[in-house]
């Protein structure tokens, strides 16, 4: 029995360290660049747009991003059983967006 209580203990301090690993720093250093890369692109887009529109004597309009709001979220769940480590679990990663113009 004290076997199963320390495969427990230790199977769910794994779970609460490795849940928020990726988040934090990393999760800015990667995501930073890929946002910066979206709207630098998109604004690129939008001026040629708006150059064509000119052109034809057609309305411009530019709509520039004021702000990105990211939101991530890890959950990790495990179920154990009596000589068995981890009988099932469950790791879920959601990441939100959200842009202001």
């Amino acid at each position: 029995m004290r076997s199963f209580v320390q495969h427990v203990v230790v199977t769910a301090a794994a779970a609460v360290i490795s849940a928020c690993a990726p988040l934090g720093p990393r999760a800015i250093q990667v995501s930073r660049p890929l946002y910066n890369e979206a709207v630098q692109q998109t604004e690129a887009q939008q001026l040629l747009l708006n150059i064509v529109r000119q052109r034809y004597n057609d309305p411009i309009l530019f709509l520039d991003v004021t702000s990105i709001s990211s939101g991530s979220s890890r959950s990790v769940n495990a179920s154990v059983a009596p000589k068995i480590i981890v009988q099932g679990g469950r790791d879920e990663y959601t990441n939100t967006l959200g842009a202001t113009y």
